[in-house]
């Protein structure tokens, strides 16, 4: 501790520092993000992909971890009074939420329902068989 410091300046220091690594994370989160989303979904020079069991996880994994940092920013600055901070680590948490939802990779079996759109259709009825004649 410097001389003539007092442990809550100390302590106020460390708290916005690490307040402040946590809100560059949830930025840098934002991107991991969004380039998920791009591996999962997007189309280049006429290939296209499709969510993996990866991109599910990474975009899971990383909006837990998102999540934490953004609670635990919120608490610190609410903690230390810090109304420019909480305000700050408050519009960084609606940016996580938002990405959390534009961003999101669900699992789908793409394969699956190519096949089933792409199957052909069962002929129409051509008449009645059996008992289960409507109408006589």
């Amino acid at each position: 501790m410097a001389p003539g410091a007092s442990p809550d300046s100390q302590r106020t220091l460390g708290d916005s520092l690490l307040e402040g690594i946590a809100s560059v994370l949830v930025v840098i989160g934002v991107g991991v993000l969004f380039g998920n989303k791009l591996s999962a979904y997007a189309c280049f020079f006429g290939s296209c992909s499709t969510p993996t069991t990866e991109n599910v996880v990474t975009y899971w994994v990383t909006t837990s971890i998102m999540a934490v940092l953004v609670i635990l920013t919120l608490r610190s600055a609410r903690a230390r009074g810090s109304s420019p901070a909480f305000t700050w680590h408050v519009i960084v948490g609606l940016l996580a939420s938002a990405a959390f939802v534009l961003f999101s990779v669900p699992l789908i079996d793409v394969d699956g329902v190519v096949d089933v759109i792409n199957s052909p259709l069962p002929p129409p009825p051509t008449g009645c068989f059996g008992d289960n004649c409507t109408g006589g």
